[in-house]
């Protein structure tokens, strides 16, 4: 009687460290589980993020490429005006020339009608003698 007490007091012990054990385990369990809730979240969040952050980059890139459109636009305004400033510096200077050559006229015309005046004059003169 006494050997099976002792057994039966060893698997009621063995019985109570088992149940102790699982109530551990079961613990843990929940623990674990908590922490994997956790996780799924925190990788939903990084998905997330990582969605909008390649929504981002891809926003990125357009304004980049529109930014590039927009330089391309800039220089090529730049070229514009820097040729109609040539263009206007070069007529400024044709517009000089033609102004003085137009002096010139001028003055040969003003000697030519001084000249005529003169010989309108002399033929006047010889007329009446």
């Amino acid at each position: 009687l006494e050997a099976k007490c002792s057994a039966l007091d060893t698997a009621v012990s063995r019985a109570t460290d088992a149940e102790t054990s699982a109530a551990e385990a079961q613990a843990e369990v929940g623990s674990l589980q908590e922490k994997l809730a956790c996780a799924k979240q925190l990788l939903m969040r990084a998905r997330k993020d990582a969605n909008e952050a390649e929504k981002k980059a891809d926003r990125v890139n357009e304004v980049e490429k529109e930014l590039e459109g927009v330089k391309e636009e800039l220089e090529a305004a730049k070229r514009n005006i820097l040729q109609a400033a040539q263009e206007k510096m070069a007529l400024e200077r044709e517009l000089v020339e033609v102004k003085e050559e137009k002096e010139r006229i001028e003055a040969r015309v003003s000697v030519l009608q001084k000249q005529f005046e003169s010989y309108k004059v002399k033929a006047s003169a010889w007329l009446y003698f």
